[in-house]
């Protein structure tokens, strides 16, 4: 859901500010007015997709502020992005603690630690895929195997739970496994691992 408007978010949002932008939660000004050097202004988990317009309108509004609005007016807004509700975490000094609740409810979302069970690679969280010819951002993805389920095993893996925010046409043009859900992922690794073994792996 858009933080400025409540409504679902999709890549043919009409209106001239309707274009899906990476949003900074914590705006580069204020965590920069704090100290924090740029790896962390830049952290993949301080970012999600906003409409255009609702980019601009937050600005350089300090997260305990907006993010309090958006929560009363919104209700289920923040939810939908997986950032964390709890105010004590929108100020500048929490930053890191709300990366770290950031990542973990991403984590919880994507079933991670299940995947890890059943062999796979721990994958890069909340991460960012750009196109490597142009540069543009095709993805934030719940959850990325750069080197596949299993280092060099098949091609790069990628979760995106928000299929309408993500070029998915793109990253399987450039020989990505991309996987929408939760479910057909863990699918695919039940499959592989019965074929692997010749057992069946019990669902959860």
């Amino acid at each position: 859901m858009d933080l400025g408007t409540g409504l679902p978010l999709h890549n043919n949002m009409l209106g001239p500010l309707a274009t899906l932008q990476v949003h900074h939660i914590f705006p580069k000004a204020v965590l920069n007015a704090h100290g924090y050097g740029r790896g962390e202004v830049n952290a993949v988990a301080n970012f999600c997709f906003l409409t255009q317009n609702t980019n601009l309108a937050i600005g350089k509004k300090n997260p305990q502020d907006y993010l309090a609005e958006v929560q009363a007016k919104y209700p289920g807004a923040l939810e939908s992005q997986w950032i964390p509700t709890d105010p004590d975490l929108w100020t500048p000094e929490r930053y890191p603690d709300f990366l770290a609740a950031r990542r973990r409810l991403l984590a919880d979302a994507a079933n991670i630690d299940q995947l890890v069970e059943w062999g796979c690679v721990e994958p890069l969280i909340d991460s960012e895929i750009a196109d490597p010819e142009t540069g543009a951002v095709l993805a934030v993805a719940e959850a990325f195997w750069p080197d596949g389920l299993q280092p060099g095993q098949g091609a790069p893996v990628v979760l995106e739970l928000d299929e309408d925010a993500a070029n998915l046409a793109r990253l399987e043009e450039l020989g990505f496994e991309v996987y929408t859900s939760v479910s057909a992922l863990r699918g695919r690794v039940r499959r592989r691992n019965e074929e692997a073994a010749l057992v069946t792996v019990p669902d959860a």
